[in-house]
């Protein structure tokens, strides 16, 4: 059976079930969100997945477009989420508030 064949058979991801809710969230932009990543690796740091980290049969070849502070990535996506729950047409609104 074909790769897409498979993925056609299973319902639709905004289709699944009422206990099941599914949103596209964009997290970060390589570009706008420069400044949460750091341009090394480290001790406890987490890696920046971009395109060439990502093959069909190896998900993580191991190559990094950067690395991440996991606090500064935790308070940024936060805060994101924070200034987005009240704008309608975001994944966010559909969520409590965070706190």
């Amino acid at each position: 059976m074909g790769v897409f064949t498979q993925l056609r058979s299973h319902p639709r991801l905004d289709q699944a079930g009422p206990d099941w809710d599914f949103r596209a969230v964009r997290e970060f932009d390589a570009t706008n969100d420069r400044k949460t990543f750091d341009a090394g690796p480290g001790a406890g740091r987490w890696p920046v997945y971009g395109g060439s980290a990502f093959n069909i049969w190896q998900p993580d070849t191991g190559e990094y477009y950067a690395w991440a502070e996991p606090s500064v990535v935790t308070r940024a996506l936060s805060e994101k989420r924070r200034r987005q729950a009240n704008i309608k047409s975001s994944a966010s609104s559909a969520y409590p508030s965070p706190s």
